[in-house]
């Protein structure tokens, strides 16, 4: 997902005041697929698992009901200028009261933003350079992991980031030119100009950081070496506060390869290859790219049928992907964006269904009422209406819920 500066720094910002977007748990109907889990728990468990197209917990089915909650590592360090351990207690208690069982954290942010970039980045970074860490924010993530039991939730965890906010695959490329190459920022990330203005500098840049997929590419062997010792550094690591290595943790409920990989000819052999990596280290936990899914049925089979991939997701943005005109204030944008989702969360189940795996609706969203006086800029403050997003975030749960899916919020 990728967002305008003032979206990004709304949702930094404001997240909780808003809405949570929802993590859910959308089930197709029966399958069967045998994954190879050496080591792995049977029976009753902790550890959230797959059976067939449904997950569990212990000897009970679970049901994700979630939000994103990108700056978790950085809100949860002990000291430094982002630290906020009672914001996170907070937001937490806040999202277990609404009945919120999930949280998606990134435990990756790489590199200080250069002065001309046009997003914002999370920060301090989590990695300063390849394979050196600032242990404040590792600790940061220690922190939050040990918190979420006491709340009775799980954590997606997203071992990396493709877009730039966080620093991304397109940093981990730069690092690994020689020398440093500059990343080709956009001018703007705005969804409408992209498609205005495709070839230019919005395609440039998605070229530069699927840089980082490409075996063939002379960065790749230092950029894949980079992300690999990452996921490692991470699954492998020993909480801080705990004791516990996050691999033996039942508070992670899966890990992420990647928030948002982008399609291309070789994404799917890295998916492969990441996730191979991953249950290497860890037979406890699910694995699931991160993919948006907004490529059809074809994308979304070669980006879950890896064996190893134990999780589909997918993600839905009827704003970025251009089928919804916030500054509309009439039923036709609303009502094109339910019918496109209705269509999109009957696809995904199907397809999933097809592979034998749960499926997750793990973004969607909605900005709030862009028209009237909340034009512009002032549809980015807390007072804006929320009319079109609450009629949406309805439909996507009765969708789910009248489907017979795992889970809604």
């Amino acid at each position: 997902m990728f967002y305008s500066v003032s979206l990004c720094m709304a949702m930094l910002a404001l997240l909780l005041m808003l809405l949570p977007r929802c993590v859910l748990a959308l089930a197709a109907a029966d399958g069967t697929r045998q994954h190879a889990m050496i080591g792995a728990p049977v029976g009753p468990s902790l550890f959230v698992r797959a059976e067939g197209t449904r997950l569990w917990r212990d000897a009970a089915e679970y049901r994700v009901h979630g939000a994103n909650y990108w700056q978790a590592m950085h809100l949860g360090m002990a000291v430094g200028p982002s630290a906020n351990r009672t914001r996170v207690q907070a937001d937490l208690a806040r999202l277990r009261s609404l009945g919120i069982t999930t949280v998606r954290l990134l435990a990756a942010a790489e590199g200080a933003a250069p002065h001309k970039m046009p997003l914002q980045r999370l920060a301090p970074p989590l990695m300063t350079a390849p394979g050196v860490y600032d242990e404040r924010v590792f600790a940061g993530l220690d922190w939050v992991l040990a918190e979420l039991p006491r709340f009775g939730m799980t954590a997606v965890v997203s071992l990396a980031n493709y877009w730039t906010w966080s620093g991304g695959a397109a940093q981990l490329v730069s690092w690994a030119d020689r020398p440093p190459s500059d990343i080709p920022y956009p001018d703007q990330w705005n969804p409408v100009e992209q498609r205005m203005t495709k070839g230019a500098p919005y395609e440039a840049f998605l070229d530069y950081a699927n840089r980082l997929f490409d075996p063939s590419d002379r960065v790749n062997p230092r950029a894949q070496q980079t992300y690999r010792e990452h996921v490692r550094a991470v699954v492998t690591r020993v909480n801080s506060i705990t004791g516990t290595p996050y691999r033996d943790d039942p508070a992670v409920l899966a890990w992420e390869l990647m928030n948002e990989p982008q399609a291309g000819p070789h994404v799917a052999r890295w998916i492969a290859e990441s996730a191979a990596l991953v249950r290497s280290l860890d037979a406890n936990h699910l694995v699931t790219p991160g993919a948006e899914c907004k490529n059809g049925a074809a994308w979304f089979r070669r980006m879950h049928s890896a064996r190893d991939v134990t999780l589909a997701t997918c993600h839905f943005w009827a704003a970025n992907w251009g089928l919804y005109n916030a500054t509309d204030p009439t039923p036709r944008s609303l009502q094109g964006a339910i019918a496109h989702m209705h269509a999109f969360v009957d696809d995904t189940a199907a397809w999933a269904h097809g592979l034998g795996l749960p499926v997750v609706l793990a973004e969607y969203g909605l900005g709030r009422d862009a028209w009237g006086a909340s034009a512009g800029l002032h549809a980015y403050m807390p007072e804006a209406p929320v009319t079109h997003r609450d009629a949406f975030y309805a439909a996507v749960c009765r969708r789910t819920r009248d489907a017979g899916y795992a889970g809604s919020a």
